[in-house]
């Protein structure tokens, strides 16, 4: 599975990331019509965002997004979440 995450900080700084994630990392069954397995794959991929920018200053405000841009399941693609 390939994605991007956003990183959106409220003192204004942002980046961009692309990862691969193994599939391995990835729920098993993975049912797209299944709100609890997408539940489960949204919170593995929350381990990928974020850049840092935040660690030393936990009262800065962060919202977070990814987007699915490769997935065995087309299904899957572009597909969102956000974290804030």
């Amino acid at each position: 599975m390939k994605i991007k995450v956003a990183n959106y900080y409220s003192d204004g700084h942002h980046s961009t990331m692309r990862y691969t994630v193994p599939d391995i990392d990835l729920p098993r069954p993975l049912d797209v019509d299944n709100d609890e397995h997408l539940d489960q794959l949204w919170d593995i991929l929350y381990g990928y965002t974020g850049d840092g920018h935040a660690a030393d200053n936990a009262a800065l405000g962060c919202l977070y997004e990814v987007e699915i841009l490769d997935a065995t399941d087309p299904r899957l693609i572009g597909l969102i979440n956000e974290y804030a």
